[in-house]
């Protein structure tokens, strides 16, 4: 008897003779055209596409990211973390790679300016969390102070 998973010889050759793969497609080795190459190059592209979310996207722990193709820390896709380009645009400048936002409520996906918090490291932004004392100066912006 066989295995469920087994195929037998007669649903190897029924696959064989239904897919077309290889030199048996007949576009096998035929190259598209400069116009079809063109086409696909722009249907598929951005809102264009079918997967298309609007340029953002939420990652595992509940950030959100942002299309940002030409930002010095966008990711392999050419997303940022949204609460950085909020703190970014408020400072008026790139945050370095070292420096943390801190979300004031602990919500991850709450962006809003005055629940953010920039510090000079990631070590200060833990010592922040753990209640201890910090610097004034250790702080980039606070979001809870309403004059920036």
């Amino acid at each position: 008897m066989n295995k469920p998973y087994e195929r037998t010889p007669e649903i190897k050759e029924n696959l064989r003779s239904t897919c077309r793969m290889g030199p048996k497609n007949p576009n096998w080795g035929k190259s598209k055209s400069p116009e079809t190459k063109a086409k696909l190059r722009t249907t598929h592209l951005g809102s264009k596409n079918g997967m298309w979310t609007g340029g953002q996207t939420i990652v595992y722990p509940g950030y959100v990211k942002v299309l940002s193709h030409r930002h010095p820390i966008a990711d392999g896709y050419g997303y940022v973390f949204e609460h950085r380009l909020i703190v970014e645009s408020i400072i008026g400048r790139y945050l370095d790679r070292k420096e943390a936002v801190h979300h004031i409520n602990g919500k991850r996906d709450d962006n809003r300016p005055e629940n953010l918090m920039a510090f000079k490291t990631h070590g200060i932004h833990l010592r922040f969390e753990r209640h201890c004392s910090i610097l004034p100066e250790d702080i980039i912006f606070d979001g809870r102070i309403r004059d920036h």
